[in-house]
């Protein structure tokens, strides 16, 4: 067997795991990994435990640089008391 941190070893074992592999522990106990990750997955949604993870449509723009020059030209300039 190669080395336990050659990087196609360790693919494998994370591949076979992941979707080959057998729950040990839970409900779902000695059922395969991938029949059950859905399950898994909607029990959590449902129980308020996991939210469903979505990527942005498009590119996210930070105002905060912005902000920080609005904010700071302000507290550069000087107030007139009346």
């Amino acid at each position: 067997m190669k080395h336990i941190y050659d990087r196609r070893t360790r693919y494998l074992w994370i591949f076979l795991g992941f979707y080959d592999g057998v729950l040990l522990v839970g409900s779902h106990r000695g059922k395969k990994v991938q029949d059950v990750k859905k399950v898994i997955q909607k029990e959590m949604i449902e129980a308020l435990d996991a939210v469903i993870y979505m990527e942005p449509e498009k590119t996210i723009v930070s105002r905060f640089k912005t902000f920080y020059s609005h904010i700071k030209r302000i507290l550069k300039t000087k107030f007139i008391a009346f």
